[in-house]
């Protein structure tokens, strides 16, 4: 018997699609889906329904019309692109610089869904290959008044220190009309949630599944102790390896005059956010990695480059309310952090006022 008799025959295509649907109820966890087989069995075996009711069965020599099998292609893509994207891989775009240069803004990602279990869809009624904000309009791309519980089915691993993940951001689960890229909880500590709504609002609350996505690289799981000296990150009391390429922000002290901006450019840097102060004279954040350290070193013009460092009291007096525990009794800042131990599954944590705001 030839291989395409056997691919043709419609006894073997039921079975490799049933086989593939079942392994994807079983991962899936709700039987109820199993319903699905007799679906499958109708499509290549009974044939009672016209499951594709938009499609014209053709008569042989019959002409076909092209609008209709355009539909019937899109139909097929939007289906095929919105089950991978659930369950498989997802691309996105890097919205900000925080990861160079590891990941450059305005990267492509593709991010396998597989490696620690996709999560299911909490909105399940949204449209299609969009996050949370429609095209055009600007309004929402999903309903709220069906939702399912969180829960995230099997995956080949867990989050591993020094993974690179894509998550939904957490403080994204409520958003300002106003300001929706800002936090909306960093606005209320900062100026209290009457005149953030007010002056920012409304305010809208998204689901878990349709907060922005972040990508950042994990540094502690559970059961670590991160802890950062002088902006040096410690896990365990084990300083963090040096990334290729990681930046710290510093404090570029020239002559009097300006770095060319070609410089810059040649560097990779975004020249829209540098801007030279002359109370200086200098560049007073600039985002250098330790070769672009000693280019810019070397320039005739550059008379020292210093490390920003945050320490106590923070070079912000707002900065203790923008940085966890947001308690000033603390005395924590961005580069001086900690120790925090993050807690695991099965752990007692004894509650007291001091311990309160980390927990």
């Amino acid at each position: 018997m030839k291989i395409s008799n056997i691919i043709g025959n419609k006894w073997f295509r039921f079975s490799i699609w049933a086989i593939l649907y079942l392994l994807w109820v079983i991962w899936f966890g709700n039987w109820w889906f199993l319903l699905g087989l007799i679906i499958i069995f109708d499509l290549y075996i009974t044939r009672k329904v016209k499951w594709a009711f938009w499609k014209k069965r053709y008569k042989k020599g019959e002409k076909r019309n092209v609008w209709m099998d355009w539909l019937d292609a899109i139909i097929f893509a939007l289906i095929a692109s919105t089950f991978i994207k659930a369950f498989f891989f997802e691309s996105y775009v890097i919205p900000t610089s925080s990861m160079e240069r590891s990941l450059m803004t305005g990267d492509y990602l593709f991010v396998s869904k597989l490696s620690y279990g996709p999560k299911v869809g909490q909105t399940p009624i949204s449209f299609p290959l969009v996050h949370n904000i429609l095209p055009v309009t600007g309004g929402e791309s999903y309903v709220k008044w069906i939702q399912n519980p969180y829960r995230r089915m099997k995956g080949f691993s867990v989050v591993k220190r020094d993974d690179i993940v894509v998550f939904n951001f957490p403080h994204g689960d409520t958003i300002l009309k106003g300001a929706p890229t800002d936090d909306y909880y960093t606005h209320v500590r900062l100026n209290g949630r009457e005149y953030t709504n007010r002056v920012y609002g409304p305010i809208a609350v998204r689901p878990d599944d349709k907060k922005d996505h972040y990508v950042k690289r994990c540094v502690a799981v559970a059961g670590d102790t991160l802890q950062i000296i002088n902006g040096k990150a410690f896990v365990n009391r084990v300083a963090q390896q040096n990334y290729p390429g990681i930046q710290s922000t510093y404090t570029v002290y020239t002559n009097g005059t300006q770095i060319n901006s070609k410089i810059f450019d040649q560097l990779g840097l975004n020249t829209g956010e540098i801007y030279y102060d002359n109370s200086l004279p200098g560049y007073q954040s600039l985002p250098l990695n330790e070769s672009e350290i000693e280019k810019i070193s070397s320039l005739g013009n550059v008379v020292e480059i210093r490390p920003n460092i945050d320490i106590y009291p923070p070079d912000f007096p707002d900065s203790q309310l923008m940085i966890f525990p947001f308690e000033g009794n603390f005395n924590w800042t961005r580069d001086n952090f900690g120790p925090l131990w993050i807690p695991k599954a099965g752990t007692t944590v004894q509650l007291t006022l001091e311990n309160l705001p980390l927990f």
